[in-house]
């Protein structure tokens, strides 16, 4: 017990000096921040969401662990601009190409103008019309019928000393009746009856003669009569000229 006596008056005196000190203005006790936290608000304070509390007179200002400044909230890049999905197009229909009808294939009956050749009469009446002229159609006349075809020789005799460029052109007349009265003469009447109705270019030699087969088919629901052609002939001297006097061409549609 009387060991003890010297530290028990140690602490008194300290305690004294302490008191003395402080009623002498010597040390500054602290004052109190806070009674609550209402006495810390518009205080300065860590840049998070929180609250104030008074803990033993000081402010604290504590952070929720869920405020984004605490735990901010890591963004993917590829999230970051999320791409918006593009619908497709729809593909339109193929468009199906009408097939065009197949032309039927000419029957056994239909006549061509390739199967018209010039007979032999026919070739030796032309080359001896031309004994006698320089242009001429054999025969001239010609009696034939509906759907019938036939092959007409077309002569010209060259008695230049030099070769000689003709032009032919068969053109369409009219067509009579029996009694001589005219029934048409409307070129469109005869469209299609003759394989080609112009020939030009034909070269001849000198003193020779030059025969070009003149083909014919009739439709089949031609109307009877007296159909009359007139042939032209040309011969080029800078241009085609005319060179002989029309000649003719009868077919009599039964």
């Amino acid at each position: 017990m009387m060991r003890n006596l010297p530290n028990q008056l140690m602490i008194f005196v300290l305690a004294g000096t302490i008191i003395f000190l402080a009623g002498a203005g010597c040390i500054q006790v602290p004052q109190a921040e806070c009674a609550d936290s209402l006495d810390c608000q518009d205080r300065p304070h860590a840049e998070c969401t929180g609250d104030w509390s008074c803990v033993e007179g000081y402010c604290v200002y504590e952070c929720e662990l869920s405020s984004p400044l605490e735990t901010p909230t890591v963004i993917p890049p590829q999230a970051q601009v999320p791409e918006t999905p593009q619908t497709p197009r729809p593909t339109p229909p193929a468009t199906e190409t009408p097939e065009e009808p197949e032309t039927p294939p000419a029957s056994d009956d239909t006549l061509l103008f390739s199967e018209l050749e010039l007979d032999a009469q026919t070739e030796t009446n032309i080359a001896d019309t031309l004994t006698r002229t320089f242009f001429a159609v054999n025969p001239p006349f010609k009696m034939m019928a509906p759907g019938e075809g036939a092959a007409f020789a077309l002569g010209v005799k060259n008695l230049q000393p030099k070769m000689a460029d003709y032009k032919f052109e068969v053109t369409f007349y009219q067509a009579q009746n029996d009694r001589g009265n005219k029934i048409t003469d409307d070129p469109a009447t005869v469209d299609g009856w003759f394989e080609e109705m112009v020939f030009e270019g034909i070269e001849v030699d000198p003193q020779t003669t030059h025969i070009i087969p003149l083909r014919v088919i009739l439709p089949d629901d031609v109307e009877p009569g007296n159909y009359i052609f007139m042939i032209k002939g040309y011969k080029y001297e800078a241009y085609y000229k005319p060179e002989f006097s029309s000649i003719e061409l009868t077919l009599k549609i039964k």
